[in-house]
């Protein structure tokens, strides 16, 4: 998916990327790779409640693929999770390790609880 940009007013430079999962993938990697020649200096990962690859499986998934769409998706890794907290950590330790994300870039992580509409922190430490 193509990331959306915002340029709010005053001097935020904000991209929005989204993605199944809220998942920290390799395209997400290459494209913060890009943004950080533009400046950008801080990544927040956010996961919401109610995701619909909350408690999932590839299995499951791979079991759909072949007679709903005809695909072979047997090595395909559609990141699922069973902890929303553990899995904004795994995103925002793979973002921090990655050679492709300069060490001045602070990183954050987030859970988006629908029902209360409210953005809450998740320690990443």
């Amino acid at each position: 998916m193509e990331p959306r940009q915002f340029v709010p007013t005053g001097a935020a430079h904000v991209w929005y990327y989204r993605n199944p999962g809220g998942r920290v993938t390799d395209d997400f990697v290459r494209t913060f790779l890009i943004t950080q020649l533009n400046g950008c200096r801080h990544v927040m990962v956010v996961h919401h409640t109610g995701c619909g690859l909350h408690a999932a499986s590839n299995a499951r998934f791979r079991e759909r693929m072949q007679p709903e769409l005809h695909i072979d998706a047997g090595s395909v890794d559609f990141l699922p999770w069973a902890d929303i907290d553990e899995s904004v950590r795994e995103d925002v330790r793979n973002l921090k390790e990655s050679p492709f994300v300069t060490r001045e870039v602070a990183v954050t992580g987030h859970v988006y609880d629908l029902q209360a509409r409210r953005l809450r922190d998740v320690d990443v430490t």
